[in-house]
């Protein structure tokens, strides 16, 4: 499994926090709750969810059976978790999952003014800060989506919307991580990104509108895709 979970300093005022079982529980949910929705077993689990079985999670935190359902119990108690019994298996969902994902202070939403636009910035997700500086120094490139400053450099720098800054992110990652660059170590991944933002000539910041209509989204990818020129 991998990804990463965000634990913010207030975590010492929570409430079990002077309970070790408590911690060690709640702590081993997070790291093993759904990061996007699965089928298991015909069932959906949803992102936050975790399947749970108290003979086999009492087995991997060395507690006994009973001392597990006394600590769900609890978590319950204080709204932590909500439980969802199945005929198979029960599903835990973490009430504020989120939380433990995003950072506050950063929005990850951009604002559009096309509905074309806007269905491209739901379906772009960002790498926030605190991911970013586990970036491993003389690494491959490690993201799979594309970190918040970087979304933002493209911005800043070339003036592109989210449908090219996708493209062009999925150009990079591929490049990296799967085409002739996957065996490639670097020491800082950002310039590496920064600089090929800079050369990448063929995207100018708006598409093509004519007869005063938005370039639809299907033929802004396929031009995109193509290497066409867009112009303003």
């Amino acid at each position: 499994m991998s990804g990463w979970i965000k634990i913010h300093r207030k975590f010492d005022n929570w409430g079990w926090r002077d309970n070790p079982q408590m911690v060690s529980l709640f702590l081993y949910m997070l790291t093993q709750a759904n990061f996007e929705k699965t089928i298991w077993h015909g069932i959906e689990i949803e992102r936050g969810q975790v399947i749970f079985g108290f003979l086999k999670w009492a087995e991997t935190l060395g507690i006994s059976v009973q001392s597990l359902r006394t600590c769900i119990e609890r978590l319950k108690s204080t709204h932590e978790i909500t439980t969802k019994p199945t005929n198979k298996f029960t599903i835990i969902t973490i009430v504020k999952y989120e939380d433990y994902q995003q950072i506050e202070e950063i929005s990850t939403y951009i604002p559009t003014h096309d509905s074309t636009n806007n269905q491209q910035t739901t379906n772009i997700q960002s790498t926030t800060p605190k991911e970013l500086k586990k970036e491993k120094k003389g690494g491959t490139m490690p993201f799979s989506e594309i970190p918040i400053d970087w979304r933002q450099f493209a911005i800043e720098q070339k003036g592109w919307d989210d449908s090219i800054i996708a493209i062009v992110w999925e150009t990079f990652r591929e490049y990296w991580q799967d085409g002739k660059g996957k065996n490639v170590k670097r020491e800082d991944w950002t310039a590496t990104y920064k600089k090929w933002i800079l050369k990448e000539n063929i995207y100018r910041n708006k598409p093509k509108i004519e007869n005063n209509q938005p370039m639809s989204a299907a033929e802004k990818d396929r031009q995109a895709r193509q290497g066409a020129r867009i112009i303003t």
